[in-house]
């Protein structure tokens, strides 16, 4: 096909699939006997018109936004030559006001959508991400809480369901497939493997100098890491060798190994007498553990791999800017009537002003910034560590917080020294009187 720039000069493309042969003879309103001659234009629809007249006036910027006037000028000269209902301004202004009204929306849109829809796009999907990741830490601290799970599980059924937009990696230290391994049932470990092949984009796997499965057993780990690798292979893909550190010196070995002990008190592996260690390695530490694997393999698990995904992932900061605090529906009202609820069990029915005023102060500073529903459920939290006696403490402005104080949340009373009998609920700010 030629189209004429200039009385000189012409363009020419080529259509090389049926598919665009089609898509351009339909754009043109021709039948394929219609070829080999010049092309009427006033045969092309009006929509291909709008289309080609917006993709023009975008391809001629030269700045990313045009003003408002240019924009309006350019929508009015769109939609009169695509509509070609010149007429209408005088038999019909109405109408006529309304399609330049629309064809400068859809302008706009087209243009920012060619200017910024790869970042429109990122950004939902962003949105999407931040959901699902949000959605699996809830699932963790709260729906499991009463659950007796290892630290860090949740069930697969939860993760397939926020699944999208996550890059999820098989962690090599007492995980789904550790814990379903056997080396002498390969069709169990095999159906295990058929499972997980949906879930995970890559495996790890750890020196076996530490390794929960077989502290004491070397070749036990380097059965399990070679049957990984085999699986990732199969699988494609890749395998991702990392150095479970837990500290950052060897002399650091036997406080680690006391401080296992002391985590896994029901476990009949005594740590103190396995020959176990797991300090943090660089490059050529890592290629050293995993020689065994050859020079190919263990670049590849070791630099290669580890390379590969930090380039494939994008950098998100969850909470952006600003702060994401808890929001709790009326906590504003159910902070301020537990405040004054225990204020007057502890001062009586008429309050000091020394304590009214305080009280208000601090629940207008609380919940013009929204911290209601952190309070409340730092609250929801002492009395259930109160339930099962963990101990806990808090730091910050929570400390000398006197709506903190009488919602349980401290123990100190942070207002100026003062005397309160506890029997009939007297007090008195001024003096040291008693009764």
């Amino acid at each position: 096909m030629f189209s004429k720039q200039t009385n000189v000069d012409y363009e020419g493309y080529f259509l090389e699939t049926e598919d665009e042969i089609e898509e351009f003879l339909n754009a043109f309103g021709i039948s394929p006997i219609e070829t080999n001659s010049i092309i009427d234009l006033g045969k092309i629809p009006s929509e291909v018109q709008e289309k080609m007249a917006i993709q023009e006036f975008i391809n001629g910027l030269k700045v990313d936004f045009p003003t408002s006037e240019m924009m309006s000028e350019a929508a009015r000269t769109i939609e009169n030559r695509a509509y070609n209902h010149i007429e209408y301004i005088v038999t019909n202004p109405d109408q006529k006001i309304i399609d330049w009204t629309n064809m400068e929306y859809t302008l706009f849109r087209a243009l920012e959508y060619a200017r910024y829809g790869e970042i429109i796009t990122k950004g939902f999907q962003s949105v999407a991400i931040k959901r699902n990741l949000f959605k699996i830490l809830s699932m963790k601290a709260i729906q499991y809480a009463d659950q007796e799970m290892e630290n860090g599980w949740i069930y697969l059924s939860d993760l397939e369901q926020c699944r999208e937009g996550l890059f999820v990696g098989w962690n090599c230290d007492n995980t789904y497939l550790h814990k379903n391994y056997d080396r002498d049932e390969e069709n169990r470990n095999r159906k295990k493997l058929e499972q997980a092949e949906d879930i995970f984009d890559y495996y790890e796997i750890a020196p076996f100098s530490y390794h929960p499965l077989f502290p004491a057993e070397p070749i036990g780990s380097i059965d399990m890491t070679g049957w990984v690798i085999e699986s990732a292979e199969k699988y494609s893909k890749p395998v991702v060798a990392v150095s479970a550190a837990k500290y950052f010196e060897y002399e650091e070995n036997d406080k680690w190994k006391i401080l296992q002990n002391y985590n896994y008190q029901n476990r009949e592996t005594d740590y103190m007498e396995q020959d176990v260690s797991a300090p943090l390695r660089n490059s050529w530490g890592m290629l050293d553990l995993f020689s065994y694997l050859g020079d190919e393999k263990a670049k590849a698990v070791v630099i290669d791999n580890p390379k590969m995904i930090m380039e494939q992932i994008e950098l998100q900061n969850p909470f952006g800017d600003r702060h994401i605090y808890p929001l709790a529906d009326g906590g504003s009202q159910t902070l301020h009537d537990i405040s004054f609820s225990r204020a007057h069990e502890l001062y009586g029915k008429v309050l000091p002003v020394q304590v009214s005023s305080r009280i208000e102060k601090e629940l207008s500073g609380i919940c013009d910034s929204a911290h209601d529903g952190l309070f409340l459920l730092m609250k929801e939290f002492v009395e259930k560590t109160g339930i099962t006696g963990e101990p806990h403490c808090f730091r910050g402005s929570s400390n000398h917080s006197f709506v903190a104080y009488l919602c349980g949340i401290t123990a100190i009373n942070p207002l100026q020294a003062h005397y309160r009998c506890a029997e009939c609920q007297y007090s008195d700010f001024e003096t040291d009187a008693f009764c």
